[in-house]
């Protein structure tokens, strides 16, 4: 200002670490592998981790989703304010 340019402002440089941190493995996406049963069913649902499969009834509670309903083939998840419906793959034939 006043007849004096201002000097860039360069950033500090940043240590660097020996070893990068490791990054946060996401989650796998749940699915649904199974229905069993008839009235009351349950279903087989992978993706949790540590978990293969985890088999569910109505009213499970599934990575903080609640589960609402099961049909021969669907499961419908709660989320908050907000619904996740799981289906069943067709077999290829």
């Amino acid at each position: 200002m006043f007849g004096r340019a201002a000097a860039p402002i360069m950033p500090l440089p940043q240590p660097v670490s020996a070893q990068a941190a490791p990054a946060a493995a996401a989650s796998p996406p749940l699915t649904l592998k199974a229905i069993v049963g008839g009235p009351p069913w349950q279903a087989v649902l992978a993706g949790m981790p540590g978990e293969a499969e985890t088999m569910v009834a109505i009213g499970s509670d599934v990575r903080g989703l609640r589960v609402l309903s099961i049909t021969r083939d669907a499961v419908v998840l709660r989320d908050g304010d907000s619904t996740v419906t799981l289906t069943m793959r067709p077999i290829p034939r």
